[in-house]
């Protein structure tokens, strides 16, 4: 007995203190990793931008037979700084893959994020044209960059807008304000339309700013 009781004393006290240190380990000190992930997540999620866009145009991408007198429009996913657009929309004509010459033209942004650019004359029947926007320079209005968009190409006809279908009475009227949400919305052409033609690919409906 007096041999064995010290070992058994010795290993009742070894016993303890293997608790101890796996009590301590499992303890999460303040100023932890987890603090430190919470931290990285919260810095991750606030430094992330939402994307300024262009949405869609009229014409549309390799659109062809396009009215000689047309405008071009720039949807975009949200309010222009119409500050940056000067110099930085320019229209150009093509022929066989070269470039034939610059157009001029004048920007309307009284729709913003609806942005017009209008030829400062009418264009050559059946060239191809293309509309370059410097993503690098136009912002909205918060200062984010455009998202890089390739140029919009498109075809003339021989037409100008007159002698082409058009709209020429609609309900509500344009410009009409206080409109009712839900409310129908009609369109009287200048002659008998396609029924294959009218989509909601080529009807669209969208927002302005007030």
């Amino acid at each position: 007995m007096k041999i064995f009781v010290p070992f058994f004393l010795l290993f009742l006290i070894l016993a303890a203190c293997s608790e101890d240190a796996v009590d301590t380990g499992s303890q999460i000190p303040s100023g932890s990793s987890t603090s430190q992930t919470s931290l990285s997540a919260t810095s991750t999620s606030s430094s992330q931008t939402e994307r300024f866009t262009l949405l869609s145009t009229t014409p549309t991408q390799g659109e062809t037979g396009v009215a000689r007198d047309t405008a071009i429009t720039l949807l975009f996913s949200r309010p222009v700084d119409p500050a940056t657009l000067a110099g930085k929309i320019s229209l150009t004509q093509w022929w066989d893959g070269n470039q034939v010459s610059t157009i001029s033209g004048t920007i309307d942004s009284s729709k913003n994020p609806v942005i017009v650019f209008t030829p400062g004359s009418v264009l050559a029947d059946e060239y191809e044209f293309k509309l370059h926007l410097d993503a690098e320079s136009i912002r909205d209005a918060g200062g984010t960059n455009l998202e890089p968009v390739a140029d919009l190409v498109f075809e003339t006809g021989l037409s100008v807008s007159a002698d082409m279908p058009h709209v020429i009475r609609s309900t509500p009227p344009n410009n009409a304000t206080a409109v009712p949400t839900g409310s129908l919305i009609q369109l009287v052409f200048s002659e008998p339309m396609a029924q294959s033609t009218l989509t909601t690919g080529t009807i669209r409906l969208f927002p302005t700013a007030s």
